[in-house]
């Protein structure tokens, strides 16, 4: 009932796209306190601690005003016994208590609403936040720990270098302000009963299958366990299996990058010279001549697709239109051209 909120009073079509992300939420925070074993148990079975990077301890929950996440937020704080409460960004709690949280044998996991971007982004050195602060987490954090869940608005940006740490939801679809008094209803009268009676069954039967400690992952699906646990729960129920339900992690935010690229690509195509092995951009085309717009969309470019970043952009012609899904269509071209030219 929750998740279908998410079609009934939202404005716009393509109406699963949140639903989908709204559940896999559901999923990691249901999986969150375990996934200080799962990393273990992850980095054990490959033979090598730098594995531990590949199970991210922080999920962000992205979206415009309006899109349900503090609803999202306050219902997962309610599943998971904790009646609904949550931290506030610098209002309740500060990045040096977030660091405290981490290195506590604390397993539950810090909610916190509207958390700002330089919280993952910062270049400054520091303990407590920042790119360095992300990556000595994820890369070095053992035994147990918690995992952090944030909301955050989708001016969010950070580097693939972090993207690859954090797992990324965008909620795109906003609710329809002219219902409110409805929704609110709504969402009240679903969280009402809600306590943590589901979770302490998962609790016990996520517990059961990690002993076999051989396929907590499973081709990179760190919710493996958790997705077959509820679909467990679907059967028992008698239902059939949702349509948001996925059967692997979502690229949010390789996707919306993929996208800004191929939007950029055929808007401004005069601002992309292709040579044989390259793509050079032309930041004054491109950009405007926007330093700090080029730095922004540079973020957004997948690992390894930079070539060189001076007065132009040197991209990787191979990996750059595998990345904006242009490649057949940009061999047509090529041929074509090459046609003419003969």
């Amino acid at each position: 009932m929750f998740v279908e909120a998410y079609e009934k009073f939202t404005i716009g079509s393509k109406k699963l796209y949140s639903k989908q992300r709204v559940f896999e939420a559901i999923l990691y925070a249901f999986s969150s306190p375990f996934i200080w074993k799962i990393r273990e148990i992850h980095a054990k079975n490959k033979g090598r601690d730098t594995a531990l990077s590949d199970i991210p301890p922080f999920l962000v929950i992205a979206g415009q005003a309006w899109t349900g996440k503090t609803h999202l937020l306050e219902f997962i704080s309610r599943l998971l016994g904790t009646q609904g409460r949550y931290f506030h960004y610098n209002t309740d709690i500060k990045p040096a208590n977030v660091r405290d949280y981490f290195f506590s044998e604390n397993i539950f996991p810090i909610l916190i609403d509207e958390i700002t971007k330089d919280y993952f982004t910062s270049s400054a050195a520091s303990a407590t936040k920042g790119e360095s602060f992300v990556k000595s987490i994820t890369n070095s954090l053992a035994g147990k720990h918690p995992c952090l869940i944030a909301t955050t608005n989708t001016e969010f940006n950070a580097n693939m270098q972090i993207i690859r740490r954090i797992y990324y939801l965008q909620i795109n679809k906003p609710f329809d302000k002219t219902q409110k008094s409805q929704t609110d209803d709504y969402f009240s009268s679903v969280i009402e009963d809600i306590d943590d009676s589901l979770f302490k069954d998962f609790s016990f039967r996520f517990s059961q299958l990690i002993k076999n400690e051989e396929d907590v992952v499973k081709d990179g699906d760190y919710l493996n366990l958790a997705r077959r646990i509820f679909e467990e729960y679907f059967k028992i129920s008698g239902m059939e299996k949702p349509d948001y339900f996925i059967d692997k992690p979502l690229l949010d935010y390789y996707h919306r990058g993929s996208f800004m690229w191929r939007n950029l690509f055929q808007t401004k195509r005069e601002g992309f010279k292709i040579q044989k092995n390259m793509v050079i951009v032309d930041p004054t085309i491109v950009f405007n001549g926007d330093r700090l717009e080029k730095e922004k969309a540079k973020k957004f470019l997948d690992i390894g697709v930079v070539l060189e970043d001076s007065v132009v952009l040197v991209l990787d012609k191979d990996k750059f239109f595998e990345f904006i899904d242009l490649n057949k269509k940009q061999n047509f071209l090529e041929k074509i051209g090459n046609l003419f030219k003969s």
